[in-house]
């Protein structure tokens, strides 16, 4: 049964890529493998539900890394890299730009 039975309006807009606080809805800087998931879920358009389906996990599981309460077990990790298409565990090398010329 409906919340609101006698209320027959129906919204539908896109969800926006912005919140009013910020930029933008994901860390530009990403810190966690949940900022690393959740940038990659938004940049490809999926919900949390497809990438949980994705991986074989419950959608509560994906809030939590997402929201760093957690951090996936060894055995999801190959599922997430190929989700990724990069190992977030990895050390990548930095690159500082020499201006002293």
């Amino acid at each position: 049964m409906a919340p609101f039975p006698f209320c027959r309006i129906t919204l539908k807009a896109e969800k926006p890529l912005k919140d009013r606080f910020s930029k933008s809805l994901y860390r530009r800087q990403l810190r966690t493998i949940g900022d690393s998931l959740k940038r990659e879920r938004l940049q490809l358009g999926m919900t949390q539900l497809a990438l949980a389906e994705q991986v074989n996990v419950r959608v509560e599981t994906i809030q939590n890394w997402e929201h760093s309460r957690s951090i996936p077990a060894v055995c999801y990790l190959p599922k997430l890299v190929d989700f990724l298409g990069y190992d977030p565990f990895e050390p990548r090398p930095i690159y500082v730009l020499n201006t002293s010329d």
